[in-house]
């Protein structure tokens, strides 16, 4: 089944669990990776800390075809649980397994999500999606300026902040289009107001990272990596295009302590795809992470963490 972009929140929202298999694509990341998480939290609100979730990896696929006729005609771990079966950045390939894994009846209650990225109108995935009687096909385009600010409107009231029209206006005109950023910027916000529930201009331009989000991110990862040189030269540019220099450190430290929780969680026994699921990492960014991880130890995460946490007191102090 096809839905139209425009339907698809709707779609969600009423979501029964009569549907089982689904294909989530389109040019918008951010946006796949929230229906992603949004059809999981539907069919198993505690997905990630369940066992019942599993994760097929494409190569795997490719090589054991078999694999996912197995998984989707055998039960949960326990009984009780439903079964969710994960397959990300899918492309084309995977149109032959599924062929032969649909050709025939399914009868059971295991849930398939693929995701996939940008496909065209002769893509081969797309078109099985659209046209199989077990799958629905969800596409992700960027939202346009009225379902942003209304996106915006939404998530400002979810969290009990006071505010004019001229925010919205400002918040609508800075995130281009994309809910990830959106969600995760407001999310910011609540953290940096706390108890002080009266939002200003002032404090959006303070918190929020504008268009500026490559550049910001393009200066965590060289931080993470240790480039002095090419980290000293992002800053300098972040500045240069008005920035604030809170911002930037809150967002550094948002990043070390992600760091620091893989690490815990590395030393405790799970592995590196294990945990990039369970937090929802986008593909794009995993093998990066990764390389920042094998260069940093747990005691230099630690010891950035609190020079990082030092310096945004100092700046807050500068601001107050």
């Amino acid at each position: 089944m096809k839905l139209q972009a425009n339907k698809v929140d709707d779609f969600i929202k009423t979501f029964n669990n009569m549907n089982k298999c689904f294909l989530v694509y389109g040019p918008d990341e951010g946006l796949i990776v929230i229906r992603k998480q949004e059809i999981l939290s539907k069919i198993m609100p505690d997905y990630k800390n369940s066992l019942s979730l599993v994760t097929l990896d494409i190569g795997d696929l490719k090589n054991k075809p078999q694999i996912l006729s197995n998984e989707l005609n055998s039960n949960s771990l326990f009984s009780s649980d439903k079964k969710i079966i994960l397959i990300e950045d899918a492309d084309n390939s995977i149109v032959k397994v599924l062929n032969e894994v649909f050709s025939k009846p399914q009868n059971n209650e295991t849930f398939l999500i693929i995701t996939s990225g940008d496909l065209d109108s002769k893509s081969t995935l797309k078109k099985f999606a659209e046209n199989n009687q077990y799958f629905v096909s969800l596409p992700c385009y960027k939202d346009d300026i009225n379902t942003v600010m209304q996106l915006i409107n939404k998530k400002l009231k979810e969290n009990n902040f006071k505010y004019d029209v001229e925010v919205i206006k400002y918040l609508s005109e800075n995130f281009g289009g994309n809910r990830l950023i959106i969600l995760n910027e407001i999310d910011k916000l609540t953290i940096y107001k706390g108890t002080d529930k009266d939002l200003t201009i002032d404090d959006v331009k303070i918190c929020i990272q504008n268009n500026s989000e490559a550049d910001i991110n393009n200066f965590v990862n060289q931080f993470a990596a240790l480039n002095i040189d090419k980290t000293f030269s992002e800053f300098k540019k972040l500045l240069d295009e008005g920035i604030y220099p809170v911002a930037v450190i809150r967002t550094l430290i948002s990043y070390i302590m992600k760091l620091q929780l893989f690490k815990y969680q590395l030393q405790n026994g799970l592995s590196f795809d294990e945990i990039a699921m369970k937090e929802n990492i986008f593909w794009k960014q995993k093998p990066i992470l990764q390389q920042h991880l094998q260069k940093l130890s747990m005691k230099n995460i630690n010891d950035l963490l609190i020079i990082l946490l030092n310096q945004e007191c100092k700046l807050k102090g500068k601001m107050d």
